[in-house]
């Protein structure tokens, strides 16, 4: 029998917050791998995983990048690798709100797509698109400082 929280040393609110808590939803595994992915991070559900991916790091990593290190010097700009590309920036649709359909972009646009991508993917700092727009040769405009004049206009 569990004994009651007010001889464990709990508080009652902690333990109020702790029926109240859901567990998070898990993501499905793969049926195979037993790999999980969330977001750009994976994890496995397989015993032995973490030692398995370890072993592959060390033995096997180098020469499958090796292989394709070779093989894709054959590689041509592609609306398939521009896609892949974006899709590793993590960048929302943005980007064909901008160009238009990723797809059906021609060659020559290819550099404004990745440029406006990495541009949204350091948006969120103004130092840091700063120097991003300057990394990639662009200019902006001084931006004025904006006094807080406490949601009321200014009455002359």
């Amino acid at each position: 029998m569990r004994s009651h929280p007010l001889n464990s040393g709990v508080k009652p609110q902690e333990v109020a917050l702790r029926r109240r808590r859901k567990p998070l939803p898990r993501a499905p595994a793969h049926p195979k791998t037993g790999v999980v992915r969330i977001g750009a991070h994976v994890a496995s559900t397989k015993p032995g995983a973490w030692s398995e991916a370890i072993r592959w790091r060390a033995e096997v990593r180098t020469q499958e990048v090796r292989l394709i290190t070779e093989r894709a010097k054959n590689l041509k700009w592609s609306p398939l690798l521009l896609d892949l590309l974006l899709q590793e920036l993590f960048v929302d649709d943005a980007v064909s709100h901008a160009v238009g359909n990723i797809r059906r972009l021609p060659r020559r646009q290819y550099a404004e797509a990745l440029a406006i991508a990495l541009v949204l993917r350091h948006s969120w700092r103004v130092d840091d698109l700063r120097e991003m727009a300057t990394r990639l040769g662009l200019t902006l405009p001084r931006s004025r400082k904006r006094r807080n004049t406490g949601g009321r206009r200014r009455q002359r």
